[in-house]
């Protein structure tokens, strides 16, 4: 990934080795940034999806943070200077237009894949309909999750979100457990050795066998 990053002192830094074509598209996408991303943070302000007072909470915090997840989607997806969305440095670079009220949000800066912005974009990649069913403290949960932050995971959450969305916010806070314990082994199994059939296969027995736990059916 070739990715301008401004500090606010006027350096200019880049992830990965950065030829003059780079360079420009980086410069162009970053200017493009500098505008586009804090007027989403407006925009939010002004629908009341965030409070006006970034020292307080969020009061419907699985819409608003879906909302920002898919017009930050809107933004940087598509441009040939990103590689990948899941890479922390996209994150790090946005992260730069936004305003202090979404640094507390970041949970574990030693862990990259914990990262509130990159959740927000994850949380976008669903329905916004089933995902407003859950809790945001529920979403969190499994977003947060290292052992369930992949994008197989993420794949496979979204082909069965119309059964997950059933669940009430305490059982999808179980089932957040049982797949990091149960299923991922706290990390212990190596899903890269699984083909992408065999995967699902698992993970798909997995919910029915959960479901089935809560006498729900499957």
């Amino acid at each position: 990934m070739k990715l301008i990053i401004d500090d606010k002192n006027g350096q200019y830094r880049y992830s990965g080795m950065a030829n003059p074509e780079d360079i420009r598209d980086a410069k162009r996408l970053y200017n493009q940034w500098k505008t586009a991303i804090p007027k989403i943070e407006r925009d939010l302000i002004d629908e009341g999806l965030l409070p006006e007072d970034p020292s307080k909470k969020v009061s419907n915090a699985n819409e608003t943070w879906w909302e920002l997840g898919s017009r930050l989607g809107k933004v940087i997806d598509n441009y040939q200077v990103i590689k990948l969305t899941t890479n922390p440095r996209v994150w790090d670079a946005v992260r730069v237009h936004l305003s202090k009220r979404f640094v507390k949000k970041d949970r574990d800066k030693k862990n990259p894949k914990r990262d509130h912005l990159r959740n927000c974009y994850r949380l976008s990649r669903l329905s916004k309909e089933k995902v407003l069913q859950i809790p945001w403290r529920a979403w969190s949960e499994w977003l947060d999750s290292k052992f369930l932050s992949f994008v197989r995971a993420d794949m496979w959450l979204n082909r069965n979100i119309n059964k997950i969305a059933t669940l009430n916010g305490n059982e999808f806070r179980t089932m957040t457990k049982f797949y990091r314990n149960n299923v991922a082994k706290k990390g212990k199994m190596e899903f890269g050795i699984f083909s992408d059939e065999e995967f699902n296969s698992l993970w798909d027995d997995k919910l029915n066998e959960f479901l089935t736990s809560l006498d729900r059916g499957v």
